[in-house]
């Protein structure tokens, strides 16, 4: 047998190596043109492939990016791009700038176009393009290649069309100046996308592997030849022994016998190194079997893609989901290394954490991203050393629906965040639960301005704004939260809170509440500063109530106007009655009556006065007056009259400001105020009369808390040691006929006269009383600019009342006075003409110009009241002195061109004597 196999050997020594030999010339023929057809190939599907993914992308790039960019005010489109964030290359650029970025592949992009814009030569069309050209636009969605040789290099050009894919791109090029074409439309080709790809080192490198694999094939068909005729003389047969050995080793069998480990040579030597590679084998597949079902079992549950790799990077094994590798899908990644597919910047972090996890040995993660069919993947690493090998596990999991979901997140936080910086409020949401109560879990950053606390401070400090709020407000607002979170009902309400800075501010609120899980509520509430509102209403309610107070004033005065007019007429026809009826009488029992009924008629029209004075309708003469004269003159006749139980201070202030006033009724309201004070006393006390100057600011209030307008005052102050007024009293004082006095003790209109006064006059009235302890009233008087007139003392002379029979014409319409006027001139030696109204006045003045006076009342029916009738009058007679009279006159009424300063004006009831005396004075001139 042995021979046999021997001379089978023998004769085949020769033909094996004539047969290795033609073999050897076959494949130097055809491997270099099989590895360069292939080599072609390859590179021109790669080119294929890569020129009609950049056309894809040029057009989507044009189509989305371009658009979105157009249509956006905050991005612009334009060459200049690389120096400006918020510009975004051209199309035709985006082209340049990816040819510059795979520049080192040996591959450059290039965009051609039959229709170049002026200054654009370097885009000329070659013969190549404009082949491909005319190609393309008959087939614009084919590709055209071509092999061409520049400089000795071989290249590969691949040319597709570029078309028209979005309307802004053919309004641009239609609209602009420079195009060489206006007439586009959507689908037309505009231009060639060229790729050109270096195909010569490729060719290349199968040249050097054609060579290797000839090299190859002929130094192993010698050694085949050496080990074939040495097999076939010493060590076949030993070797088939082995070979069938290792089949059993291979089948699985590590149970079979090895005979040839019995021998004492090389051969043996191998046989006892099999039986210890059996045994080996056999622990190895055992700790195995272990792990492999350990790890199956681990990575088969992981949702990843891993590889185990050696320390060096190499693959030993992998598993990737699909879509989810650290690359596209691969083909096969066995024993390739982690270089080869991990682009550049992956790459670098895989080496960086590689000696990491070799320098530490512990597992090590991090993060990075790919471009994954047009879209950016996120993927997180994982690399884990596998125990008693030096072997490695790379898992890689698909983390960019988890990166993309926390990127929409921190948007919709930031715009939300942009939202709620712009309210004009803070908003807050707390979490409560019953361990551990409510805990603001956030506040805007609003707070700061309302409550002068940050929003971290109210985060760190628990309860802080809460210390802030009013204690009333402070229940009643725990209250309503805890309602909303028993019962998860909204609730809005207005609260008082003393700010960080000590600033009192009014603030509203808006919370709702909703049960987030069990055990758990959250509110959400929105709390703006109303205090500015608040004030307002304020004002606006204040305003209200002066508008209501000065509308009830006014029917007021308008009612006591009426009244006082026919009052004082009545009172009037009265008093000239009785005066007429006096001169006649001498017995002294009429006489008193008489006097009596005069008397009752005074005071009947010193109430008339009062009631005016309160409606502010009273007729005043104001004038500048020194206070302190006022002071000391009614001082001195009224300490005759005050009980010796009352001591009258006096403090009046030296250098005291001017006042305007009218001096009766400013000594009434001084009097009024005495007699208070008097009657406060029953047991006497001191009395304190007092005047001083004073300069008003912002924020003071009278006695029925209106505003005090600012500016100079000076102040009457009249204070007693009375047993004071009780504050459910004191808001009452000024009304009409209230008083604190005892029954018939007074009429209850003096305060409110004075009150009337000082309105009237401009000023203010303040009062403070404390029970026990006295009262003090304080007159605010405006100070005037003016000054002081200078006193001058006339000689008083003993007045001659009758007259001389000069003309006197008379218009008076009531009735009952006309005829007791014109009795009380004749008797005094006037001639007298009288008329029912102003018109009929006219009518006598004009029949008869030779009047020396006109007595005349201010209110009359027909077209001419007195003021008017006087002036029709003085048209003709400039010089003629007029007396007015009236009831009672609104400052309407006594205005116009027929009043004069001079003119004498008598409200009625008038003494006969007071109107005899103003008839002389004014006739004396």
């Amino acid at each position: 047998m042995w021979k046999m196999v021997q001379s089978i050997v023998f004769r085949l020594s020769i033909p094996i190596p004539l047969f290795f030999l033609l073999c050897m010339g076959i494949a130097w023929v055809t491997i270099p043109r099989i590895l360069e057809n292939s080599t072609i190939a390859a590179a021109t599907a790669s080119a294929t492939d890569l020129a009609i993914q950049v056309k894809k992308i040029r057009e989507y790039y044009t189509k989305n990016v371009i658009a979105d960019v157009e249509a956006s005010s905050d991005l612009s489109v334009g060459i200049e791009h690389e120096g400006d964030p918020r510009t975004i290359p051209l199309p035709a650029t985006f082209i340049h700038d990816l040819s510059r970025l795979i520049s080192d592949q040996n591959i450059t992009l290039t965009l051609y176009s039959g229709f170049p814009f002026p200054g654009r030569s370097s885009r000329q069309l070659d013969s190549f393009m404009k082949e491909s050209w005319a190609y393309l636009k008959i087939n614009p969605d084919g590709t055209y290649k071509r092999q061409a040789v520049e400089n000795g290099v071989k290249y590969l050009r691949v040319a597709v069309a570029d078309r028209m894919v979005a309307e802004v791109c053919v309004s641009c090029h239609n609209s602009h100046p420079d195009s060489p074409k206006t007439d586009w439309e959507m689908g037309d080709v505009r231009g060639v996308l060229e790729v050109r790809k270096n195909i010569q080192p490729s060719l290349d490198v199968a040249y050097i592997l054609t060579q290797n694999i000839l090299l190859g094939v002929a130094l192993g068909g010698l050694g085949l030849l050496v080990i074939v005729w040495l097999t076939s003389r010493t060590i076949t047969r030993p070797i088939t022994k082995i070979r069938d050995s290792m089949d059993t080793l291979i089948e699985g069998n590590l149970d079979s016998e090895f005979p040839v480990a019995t021998r004492s040579d090389e051969l043996g030597q191998i046989g006892r190194a099999l039986v210890k590679l059996k045994h080996d084998l056999k622990q190895s597949q055992d700790a195995t079997m272990d792990r492999t079902k350990q790890m199956a079992a681990l990575l088969g549950a992981l949702p990843d893609s891993y590889f185990r790799i050696d320390q060096y990077g190499k693959i030993l094994d992998y598993r990737v989901r699909p879509g989810a590798g650290p690359v596209d899908d691969p083909v096969s990644f066995l024993g390739r290394n982690m270089a080869e597919i991990f682009p550049p910047r992956p790459l670098a972090l895989f080496e960086e954490n590689m000696r990491k996890q070799l320098d530490t040995r512990e597992v090590v993660t991090w993060e990075y991203q790919l471009d994954f069919k047009g879209r950016r993947r996120d993927r997180e690493a994982h690399l884990c050393p596998i125990s008693g090998t030096d072997e490695l596990v790379l898992v890689v999991r698909d983390i960019s629906t988890r990166r993309e979901a926390e990127r929409n997140t921190a948007r919709v936080q930031a715009r939300l965040e942009r939202i709620i910086g712009n309210l004009p409020g803070a908003v807050f949401s707390r979490r409560i639960t019953k361990s551990e109560g409510a805990t603001t879990v956030y506040v805007s950053p609003q707070c700061t301005d309302i409550w002068g606390y940050t929003p971290e401070e109210v985060y760190t400090t628990h309860g802080i704004l809460e210390t802030t709020i009013d204690q009333d407000d402070f229940i009643r607002m725990t209250r309503l939260f805890s309602k909303t979170i028993d019962n998860l009902e909204a609730y809005s309400s207005r609260y008082q809170i003393t700010a960080r800075s000590g600033e009192r501010k009014w603030l509203e609120t808006h919370t709702s509440a909703y049960m987030e899980e069990e055990g758990v509520t959250r509110t959400v509430g929105f709390v703006t500063d109303i205090t500015a509102t608040v004030k307002t209403q304020q004002q606006l309610e204040e305003q209200q109530k002066l508008a209501a107070r000065a509308q009830k004033l006014d029917s007021i005065g308008q009612l006591t106007g009426g009244v006082a007019h026919d009052f004082n007429n009545l009172l009037a026809a009265i008093m000239g009655n009785l005066e007429l009826l006096r001169d006649d009488e001498m017995d002294d029992e009429h006489l008193s009556l008489i006097d009596a009924g005069i008397n009752a008629t005074q005071r009947g029209a010193e109430l008339t006065r009062s009631m005016l004075a309160f409606a502010r309708r009273a007729s005043l003469d104001p004038s500048i007056i020194d206070l302190n004269s006022i002071v000391d003159e009614t001082r001195n006749w009224t300490e005759r009259t005050l009980p010796s139980s009352i001591y009258v201070r006096t403090s009046l202030m030296p250098g005291l400001w001017p006042i305007k006033a009218d001096i009766s009724s400013t000594e009434s309201a001084l009097l009024n105020l005495i007699v208070n004070a008097r009657d406060a006393m029953p047991e006497g006390g001191e009395l304190s009369i007092e005047t001083a100057n004073v300069d008003l600011g912002e924020g003071n209030v009278d006695a029925r808390q209106e505003k005090m307008e600012p500016g100079r005052y000076v102040v009457l102050s009249v204070s007693d040691a009375g047993h004071g007024i009780p504050s459910d009293k004191l808001v009452h004082i000024f009304e009409p006929f209230f008083s604190t006095k005892a029954p018939n003790a007074g009429t209850g209109l003096g305060l409110s006269m004075v009150l009337g006064f000082m309105e009237q006059s401009g000023g203010m009235i303040q009062v403070f009383s404390e029970p026990g302890v006295g009262t003090t009233f304080k007159l605010f008087f405006k100070a005037s600019a003016e000054e002081l007139p200078t006193s001058e003392t006339k000689p008083r002379k003993a007045q001659n009342l009758r007259g001389d029979h000069q003309k006197i014409l008379v218009a008076e319409d009531d009735k009952a006075i006309l005829p007791i006027i014109v009795k009380i001139l004749k008797k005094a030696g006037y001639g007298v003409t009288a008329a029912t109204s102003g018109d009929e006045a006219l009518e006598l003045f004009e029949a008869d110009p030779t009047i020396d006076l006109l007595l005349t009342d201010i209110m009359m029916p027909g077209s001419l009241q007195g003021i008017a009738l006087s002036g029709a009058i003085r048209e003709r007679a400039p010089d003629l002195p007029v007396i007015f009279m009236s009831g009672y006159a609104s400052e309407e009424t006594t205005k116009g061109d027929g009043l004069r300063p001079e003119d004498i004006r008598l409200l009625k009831p008038v003494r006969r004597a007071d109107l005899l005396a103003a008839i002389k004075s004014s006739l004396e001139g």
